[in-house]
């Protein structure tokens, strides 16, 4: 109907022009018409009947186009009504501090299988097919026991491509990944994953500002990036321990920027709560008492490094900032020492390639009693970060 209604508009537009603007040769001849005013008309003329045949040529099409999207959705619709949203066969109870996070994706897998809490697995396939002239998908997600392959819950989601701002439409809509992992793996006490509480603080956390200094020069380190070593990963010893989300928000300008993360904990009352930590971390360091993040508090370069400690309950313990580390080059954080009087974070930039690396030092002094430490969860906080940010003497 609107590619009908489209056109008529056009060959609408295109006589009343012709009636308006084209001048008869006998009427020009009768009332004497200057010869270079009539050239100046024909001229125009060209011009708006060549505008109304680009507005054709891109406007029908578009038309053509969203009335076959139409079509298409109204062939979805059935199908998604019979088979499409979340399903849950058998629930499963999570223990205290557990938290159903998948793991990195096994990419020689067919079904982008991840392990969930070391028993479980999430997999996906896709179906695809064409409903007039226009691409139609089915996503099948689906949680299984690894033991027995007994499947546990199912998501189907159709998705249309199309002109909704370029990403097509689903169908359901507002179901995702998380939704099925939320209504499969069940925590203790009430928590709504639409909703989460935020977590109270029973003091505030100490803050405390160290001034930093370059220590060493670069040191150049080849065939570094990409590698698969552990010392790559976002997370170091938080499987199954944590769940984070990155939370966004419209800035000033229109766009959509990181405004925090989002991290659950399982709060001293039983209860599951949400406690929002630095926008960016870089690092993530799970003990056995706490939580450790390394990053910067916006998605900004122009932010000092900042180190955060919660406990596992969702208390923010303590924050450090590292002043003048606000480095526009800074990538991966590859290093982290702490002795008792000095913190020292080495960083890399990347040399022309991204295959050779630079890796820097940097240093500040700590006062008397530094608001990170905590007696052994310090030493063994150390410890895990010896292991995993070696620095640049460790490759």
């Amino acid at each position: 109907m609107t590619t009908l209604v489209s056109i008529i508009f056009l060959l609408i537009g295109a006589y009343i022009i012709y009636s308006l603007f084209i001048i008869d040769s006998r009427t020009q001849q009768s009332q004497n018409l200057n010869p270079i005013r009539i050239q100046i008309n024909k001229w125009g003329i060209r011009v708006l009947m060549a505008g109304v045949v680009l507005y054709g040529l891109m406007i029908v099409p578009i038309h053509i186009m969203q009335s076959k999207r139409k079509l298409a959705d109204k062939e979805i619709a059935p199908m998604c009504k019979e088979d499409g949203g979340i399903r849950v066969f058998e629930s499963i109870s999570l223990q205290r501090g557990q938290f159903a996070t998948p793991r990195e994706e096994d990419l020689s897998s067919k079904d982008h299988s991840r392990i969930i809490l070391n028993d479980y697995v999430i997999k996906r396939r896709s179906d695809f097919w064409k409903l007039q002239d226009v691409s139609v998908y089915k996503y099948i997600t689906w949680i299984e026991r690894i033991s027995d392959k007994k499947r546990l819950s199912e998501m189907i989601q159709y998705f249309r491509e199309g002109d909704e701002v370029f990403h097509g439409k689903h169908c359901p809509d507002g179901i995702t990944e998380k939704s099925l992992i939320d209504q499969t793996f069940i925590p203790q006490g009430n928590f709504n994953p639409a909703a989460p509480q935020p977590c109270q603080n029973n003091k505030p956390p100490s803050v405390e500002h160290l001034v930093t200094s370059k220590t060493l020069p670069p040191k150049i380190l080849a065939n570094v990036y990409p590698n698969e070593t552990i010392t790559w990963k976002r997370q170091y010893n938080c499987e199954d321990k944590m769940e984070f989300n990155s939370i966004s928000k419209k800035a000033s300008n229109g766009s959509i920027e990181l405004s925090g993360t989002a991290i659950l904990f399982d709060a001293e009352d039983g209860n599951r709560c949400q406690a929002i930590a630095m926008a960016d971390p870089d690092r993530m360091v799970c003990s056995e008492n706490a939580i450790w993040l390394i990053g910067r508090n916006s998605f900004s370069w122009k932010n000092d490094i900042s180190i955060q400690k919660f406990s596992r309950n969702g208390n923010l313990i303590a924050e450090v900032i590292l002043n003048d580390t606000a480095i526009p080059e800074a990538n991966r954080i590859v290093g982290y020492n702490e002795k008792a009087n000095e913190i020292s974070i080495e960083y890399i930039t990347y040399v022309g390639n991204k295959v050779d690396v630079l890796c820097h030092r940097l240093t500040a002094s700590k006062t008397a009693s530094p608001a990170i430490d905590l007696a052994t969860d310090q030493i063994k906080m150390n410890e895990l970060l010896s292991k995993w940010l070696p620095g640049c003497s460790g490759r």
